[in-house]
């Protein structure tokens, strides 16, 4: 998710119709500039090498969105399919969920089926410490930066979407990353935007990203 505000104009985008790398290329309607979607960059126009700012997302089940968020407004669009259908992570083996250049200084992934397994994944790459966690309800992938005052905790995963760090014990939510006991109670850790993405288009897009493990 981006933030199409560049250069103190609003930008509205399009499906442009064509395909980069076998990959969605968007185009904006005030420059007619052409933009990466993986990237977030405009590839070509009067925009060329502009690069959008990232919001943290979320993709997830609407029964989980709405437990989570119970008072949530919903955007209604026309449909592009009936469903989503949580069958397409059955072969994790082909996704990654990763941070691009812009946000973390280089591209980090880890691979979608080593983070199911895990349910935590961290690492000191980057100008942030990251960590990746994942929560079976909802086939949710989040990342967070693991500094807090300064210094890197380190993260265990527990039960029911739960993670302890080492430092002070404390509990922490694994989706929210906001601590719920402990001595760090009520402290949130700084969520970084990352997507999911197959692994091929992200090798193809970013061919010197590192990917976990």
């Amino acid at each position: 998710m981006y933030d199409r505000d560049v250069k103190n104009k609003t930008l509205t985008f399009q499906v442009s119709g064509m395909l980069w790398q076998r990959s969605l290329v968007m185009r904006d309607l005030e420059t007619k500039s052409l933009w990466s979607h993986l990237m977030g960059k405009a590839m070509d126009g009067q925009l060329k090498g502009t690069s959008l700012d990232l919001f943290p997302a979320a993709m997830t089940t609407w029964g989980e969105w709405k437990q989570r968020h119970p008072n949530t407004t919903l955007l209604a669009m026309s449909r592009s399919a009936m469903r989503f259908d949580k069958r397409v992570w059955e072969n994790a083996s082909r996704f990654v969920y990763g941070t691009t250049p812009h946000v973390t200084g280089k591209s980090i992934s880890v691979a979608l089926q080593h983070l199911q397994k895990k349910k935590i994944v961290q690492t000191p790459d980057g100008k942030q410490h990251l960590l990746f966690t994942y929560s079976d309800h909802g086939k949710r992938v989040q990342s967070f930066s693991r500094m807090i005052n300064g210094k890197a905790l380190n993260f265990l995963a527990t039960e029911n979407d739960t993670m302890t760090d080492q430092e002070t014990g404390s509990t922490w939510n694994a989706v929210t990353g906001r601590c719920l006991t402990g001595k760090l109670k009520g402290t949130h850790l700084k969520r970084i935007p990352g997507t999911i993405s197959y692994l091929r288009a992200w090798q193809i897009f970013f061919p010197n990203a590192k990917v976990i493990p």
